[in-house]
């Protein structure tokens, strides 16, 4: 079924159903011997909740987030792909076939962004049903 992603994270929070990781989220770059020295280095925490988790996993614990790479394909399509797209084509529309002046054909375009991503956010619970981490301990 695909290529599996994995990282590794600390499991910050621990409820009924669900656990939340922390992932340490790196640039390119952040491994660099020059990195301490440069701005373009940055680390940053992201965290994931995955519902359905073993009961002897515990905070502080160092867990691997699996997941499937057509998932991550799906995030980076919805995300930025089909938004660059919409974005596009609106500008296009607006300033070719309705003949609108560019700066009202920007802010059409941007505003088709935010309903875009409002959409998006009304489909949350739809798409965190597909986009499905599973967690396991590190035994290292």
């Amino acid at each position: 079924m695909g290529e599996i992603i994995s990282h590794n994270g600390v499991v910050s929070r621990v409820e009924a159903n669900t656990v939340t990781v922390c992932v340490q989220q790196k640039s390119a770059c952040a491994g660099c011997h020059a990195a301490g020295y440069c701005s373009s280095a940055d680390c940053k925490d992201r965290y994931i909740t995955v519902t359905g988790a073993s009961p002897d996993i515990h905070v502080g614990d160092e867990v691997i987030l699996e997941g499937h790479s057509a998932m991550g394909r799906l995030a980076v399509f919805l995300s930025f792909v089909l938004p660059l797209i919409l974005l596009i084509l609106l500008l296009v529309l607006t300033l070719s076939m309705l003949g609108l002046s560019e700066g009202m054909g920007t802010l059409i375009s941007l505003g088709g962004m935010g309903v875009y991503y409002l959409i998006l956010r009304l489909f949350n619970g739809k798409l965190s049903r597909r986009l499905v981490f599973t967690i396991r301990k590190n035994n290292q």
